[in-house]
């Protein structure tokens, strides 16, 4: 299930992930089990070729729960139309999305925890199944 309805589309989003700030950003998801099938970045608003920042996938904030994509860089991304896709560290666990008080809602948290330096974001989706 997607977010659009169809059968193909991601189960979550984060729009302009700020590379240059430390911390994590919410993505809802829609569902209370899941399977990740691929975490894709993309529309990098500068070139990350030479960048050291790393973003990562996590069941809870601070980098806690369950890594669901280990921190890694995203240097193949050298313009906005270039994608790429992240390792799914535990490719046969099925995850629990955690739930979020501030947003109320149940999600994953995207965690920078490297930063580019200079006025950076990217855009990431997460596609998948749901479960329950």
């Amino acid at each position: 299930m997607s977010i659009q309805g169809d059968s193909r589309g991601p189960l979550g989003s984060a729009i302009t992930v700020n590379l240059n700030a430390l911390g994590d950003t919410f993505v809802p998801i829609p569902c209370k089990q899941f399977i990740p099938r691929n975490i894709t970045v993309t529309n990098a608003s500068v070139t990350l070729a030479a960048s050291a920042s790393t973003i990562g996938v996590y069941t809870a904030p601070s980098a806690g729960g369950t890594a669901i994509v280990t921190p890694s860089v995203s240097t193949t991304l050298t313009s906005s139309t270039v994608f790429a896709d992240k390792t799914i560290a535990a490719a046969t666990t099925v995850f629990t999305p955690a739930y979020d008080s501030t947003a109320k809602a149940w999600g994953v948290y995207v965690r920078v925890a490297v930063v580019h330096g200079t006025a950076a974001t990217l855009d990431l989706y997460i596609f998948g199944d749901a479960i329950k």
